[in-house]
């Protein structure tokens, strides 16, 4: 079994888009186009995507 940790000190944080305390974490790229992964928004945060 192979365990997976999701925290915001593991993720990077998120200076574009005009987002305020947003960070995120990638869980996987595939071979296509496509991304997942995690974002955290503090309190007062903001976060946004083009």
């Amino acid at each position: 079994m192979q365990l997976f940790h999701f925290s915001q000190d593991l993720a990077n944080h998120i200076h574009s888009y005009e987002s305020i305390n947003a960070f995120y974490q990638k869980i996987m790229k595939t071979a296509v186009p496509t991304n997942i992964g995690f974002i955290y928004i503090e309190p007062n945060g903001f976060g946004r995507h083009a």
